[in-house]
């Protein structure tokens, strides 16, 4: 509880690269030291989730995967490295395990709501540009995609109608 108190006072101190750097060396040791304190993992991924940490995100996540393929957030993480490249299948994938290990992990399945809506959406631009007409095959690829998405949120839906893991629906004014 110490640790993490004085973490949580770390990560409201970050003021300049320094103090980012020292915080990241004593999450990270913590993390090493119990790797099944979800604390500890969580703020290692606000961290490098936040901007200009792209790089560290895609190194730390397939190492996590590898040590506990059994973690959840791993899987987590290494899908929302997949996702900021655009890379849809793969980012599937990950959610999948996530979601596999436990089938309530709302943040996985929202996000392979949003992978499958971006899917669709990709596949509605090619299809869109073709000259030659879009074919039943195709139409029928992006309705499958479609109804994938709309099953994935709205079990995000049912399991958290309030929105307080994730902000699932757009805000109304």
């Amino acid at each position: 509880d110490a640790a993490e108190v004085k973490l949580l006072c770390m990560k409201s101190q970050l003021k300049e690269e320094a103090d980012s750097t020292k915080y990241l060396i004593a999450l990270l040791e913590l993390h090493d030291k119990a790797p099944e304190n979800e604390v500890y993992f969580k703020l290692l991924m606000d961290y490098f989730s936040s901007p200009g940490h792209d790089v560290e995100m895609r190194q730390f996540a397939p190492d996590e995967v590898r040590k506990d393929t059994t973690n959840k957030l791993a899987w987590a993480l290494l899908g929302e490295t997949q996702m900021r490249i655009r890379n849809w299948d793969e980012a599937v994938k990950c959610f999948e395990r996530s979601v596999a290990i436990d089938n309530d992990f709302v943040e996985s399945l929202f996000n392979l709501g949003v992978c499958y809506c971006s899917m669709a959406a990709e596949c509605k631009e090619k299809l869109e540009a073709q000259a030659d007409g879009v074919d039943e095959k195709e139409k029928q690829d992006l309705t499958t995609l479609l109804e994938k998405a709309k099953i994935y949120l709205e079990n995000v839906n049912a399991i958290d109608p309030e929105q307080e893991l994730v902000a699932w629906a757009p805000p109304t004014s």
